[in-house]
C-alpha cells in the first residue's frame, strides 16, 4: 500500500508533489495561479481542532469519496469542491461534510508511511464542469524517472511565508529515481554514539507497532514527549535504560503508558504548545541507567550561544532506525534568527538549536527527544527544516513548567 500512495501521488500530484531545493511539504514552490476549473477534481479540506483552523487539499475519486493524506486529522473536515478562490463563495463551490474518515491501518505519523485516508462525504458531489473526478492508476504501475507532471493545491508558496494563497496555483516537476530520493537525510544530523549510561533520563516511546518518538523521564512514573507523536496508532511501551536496541541487557525497562496527556492548545499546523505527558502503569525502578532530569525554572530563558546537546535513536538513513543512541552538540540560536528562518516561530513557546554553518542538528525519529543545557532539560525536539538542516525548532520547556505542574498534581 506504501507503493500504490507513492504512485497515486506521483501520477496524480494534486494535493502533494516532488520537493524543490529548499521546500516543505505543504508547499506550491515557483508556482503559478492555475486556470479557474482546469482542475474540476480539486478539493480543498477545512480542518477544524477545537478552536485551531488548518487546510489540507484531495481530489475527487469518486461522487462520494475523496482522497486524502492520513495526516490531515481534526474534530471536524469539510470538503469544498469546485473552487478557485477559496477566500470568496463561488456559485461553483460545493462544501460537503464528512461521513467517514478511513485513514491507512498503518499510517505512521513520524515516519509518513501509508499517508492517504479515503474521507466518505455526507452527500454525492453533484458532478458539472467545474466539479469531476479524476482516474486512479492501475494497481503496481510505476512512474519513470524524469516524467513530467504537475501538483496544485493551496498550500504556502514557501517555507517562511505563513499566508496560504487563496487561488488555486499548479507547477510541473519531474519524477525523482529512488536513488536521489534516499540520499535526503533522517536522523541524528552530525551526531555520535552516546556513551554508556550517560543520559539515564533517556526513553524511547513505542507507539502501536509501527510508530515511535524519543522522550524523557521527569519523575519514576512520567515521560514527557512531543504533542505531534501520534497516540492514537495502538498501545503505547516506554523503554528506559536502553543504549544498544540489538543489545538487549538487564538495564532495560519497558513499561506501558496507561495515559497520555497532549496539551489542550497542540497545534498540529504550525507546532504550538507541542508537549504531552505520558502517565506510566508503574513507576520505574532508578538506576545508575534510569534517572529522571531536572526541569527549568518557569520562565528561565536560555541565552544565544549557550552549549546544549541533543539525543534520540533517529534514523540514520530513509526508513532505517539507529539501533544506538546518538547525541549531538547543539548551540543556542537568538529568536531573531531563528524567525528568519522559520515565519512560524514563536519565541514564547520554542527555542531554536543548531547553528546554520555546522552540520548537526536533530531530526524526523528524534521528536519528543530533550535539549539539554547544563544538565537541566530546556525544550522538546519539535520540528525543523525538511532536509535536516540546523537549526532546529524545540519546545520551549520553561514556559510549560505551570502545565506541567498542574498536570502531575491531577494525576498524583
Amino acid at each position: 500500500m506504501a507503493l500504490m500512495m507513492q504512485l497515486l501521488i506521483l501520477v496524480l500530484l494534486p494535493m502533494a508533489f516532488l520537493l524543490l531545493p529548499g521546500a516543505e511539504a505543504g508547499e506550491i514552490v515557483g508556482g503559478w495561479e492555475a486556470q479557474p476549473h482546469s482542475r474540476p477534481y480539486m478539493a480543498c479540506l477545512d480542518i477544524r481542532r477545537g478552536d485551531k483552523r488548518s487546510h489540507c487539499g484531495g481530489f475527487l475519486v469518486s461522487e462520494n469519496f475523496v482522497l486524502t493524506a492520513a495526516h490531515c486529522q481534526g474534530d471536524k473536515i469539510t470538503v469544498c469542491l469546485g473552487a478557485h478562490n477559496i477566500k470568496q463563495r463561488e456559485p461553483s463551490q460545493q462544501k460537503l461534510s464528512v461521513r467517514l474518515r478511513i485513514p491507512h491501518p498503518q499510517y505512521n505519523r513520524e515516519t509518513h508511511n501509508n499517508d492517504i485516508m479515503l474521507l466518505q462525504l455526507e452527500h454525492k458531489a453533484k458532478l458539472n464542469e467545474q466539479v469531476g473526478l479524476i482516474p486512479l492508476p492501475p494497481a503496481h504501475q510505476g512512474v519513470q524517472p524524469g516524467t513530467v507532471c504537475s501538483v496544485a493545491g493551496w498550500g504556502r508558496t514557501s517555507a517562511h511565508n505563513k499566508e496560504l494563497p487563496h487561488k488555486l496555483r499548479e507547477v510541473y516537476l519531474k519524477v525523482l529515481d529512488d536513488q536521489t530520493c534516499l540520499k535526503y537525510p533522517d536522523r541524528v544530523i552530525g551526531g555520535q554514539e552516546a556513551p554508556l549510561s550517560s543520559r539515564p533520563y533517556m526513553a524511547y516511546v513505542q507507539i502501536g507497532s509501527m510508530g515511535s518518538c524519543g522522550g524523557f523521564l521527569i519523575q519514576e512514573d512520567v515521560v514527557v514527549t512531543a504533542a505531534h507523536c501520534n497516540c492514537n496508532l495502538g498501545n503505547i511501551f516506554v523503554y528506559l535504560g536502553v543504549q544498544d536496541f540489538m543489545k538487549p541487557g538487564q538495564s532495560w525497562q519497558r513499561i506501558r503508558a496507561r495515559r497520555w496527556i497532549q496539551h489542550p492548545d497542540f497545534s498540529n499546523e504550525n507546532f504550538d504548545n507541542d508537549i504531552m505527558l505520558l502517565k506510566l502503569w508503574r513507576s520505574a525502578e532508578l538506576t545508575e541507567w534510569v534517572m529522571p532530569i531536572p526541569l527549568p525554572e518557569a520562565d528561565h530563558h536560555v541565552s544565544p550561544g549557550s552549549e546544549c546537546s541533543v539525543a534520540g535513536w533517529g534514523r540514520t538513513g530513509v526508513n532505517t532506525p539507529s539501533d544506538r543512541l546518538q547525541e549531538a552538540e547543539q548551540e543556542v540560536v537568538s529568536d531573531s534568527v531563528c524567525g528568519e528562518w522559520y515565519q512560524h516561530y514563536d519565541p514564547t513557546t520554542m527555542l531554536c538549536a543548531g547553528s546554520p554553518h555546522a552540520k548537526k542538528s536533530a531530526f524526523q525519529g528524534d521528536s519528543g527527544g530533550p535539549l539539554v543545557c547544563n544538565g537541566v532539560v530546556q525544550g522538546i525536539v519539535s520540528n525543523g527544516d525538511p532536509d535536516g538542516r540546523p537549526p532546529s525548532i524545540y519546545t520551549r520547556i520553561s514556559k510549560f513548567i505551570p502545565w506541567i505542574n498542574e498536570t502531575l498534581q491531577k494525576l498524583s
